[in-house]
């Protein structure tokens, strides 16, 4: 699979969304306190996050199931800009709010085009070492890089380091990830 430039572009775009995520996994409790949120409401935001992404996973099938890994990739690329952009900007609660359902679109939607990708591109052989690069390079090694980058620049910009994540999720919109017919899949 890592000679295969296909799968290779697919890392790269998976990394890129996935790892966008960094600033806000890592400082936005810390940064949303600053600026004096208690942190019952900071917990609230998070839960909120996480039932949004609960809700689309519970409804793709039927919301998402014309979709195709990368149409998807492309909606959770749009969904990080619009987040990450809001999260630079403000710190009012009803944006951050707004912000933390946009989760439902920028991991999960973008997950989703990772799954639907491997499982439908893939011959079955080469899904499961698939996933496991894919939870070890992207949301693994590239996560935990770039949270330490984020942690630099947090000390110095705090909630401007969000437009260094909107910034990274630019290439998406220019990679693609090309179906892949099964010969050249068993040659790679």
């Amino acid at each position: 699979l890592l000679k295969s430039p296909t799968f290779l572009r697919f890392l790269l775009i998976t990394a890129l969304l996935q790892g966008s995520h960094a600033a806000y996994y890592g400082f936005s409790a810390i940064y949303w306190k600053a600026n004096g949120y208690p942190e019952h409401l900071i917990g609230y935001l998070w839960a909120l996050g996480v039932l949004a992404e609960i809700i689309m996973f519970a409804t793709s099938r039927r919301v998402l199931s014309s979709l195709g890994y990368q149409s998807l990739f492309l909606i959770g690329a749009v969904g990080c800009l619009l987040r990450w952009s809001i999260l630079a900007t403000t710190t009012d609660v009803t944006w951050l709010a707004l912000s933390q359902l946009l989760h439902a679109v920028t991991f999960c939607v973008s997950h989703l085009g990772a799954i639907r990708y491997m499982t439908q591109q893939l011959p079955a052989e080469q899904v499961i070492p698939a996933q496991t690069l894919y939870a070890a390079l992207p949301t693994g090694m590239v996560m935990a890089l770039l949270t330490a980058l984020v942690g630099v620049g947090y000390q110095q910009f705090q909630g401007q380091v969000f437009w260094a994540m909107a910034l990274l999720v630019l290439p998406v919109f220019l990679v693609r990830v090309p179906p892949r017919h099964s010969e050249s899949l068993r040659e790679a």
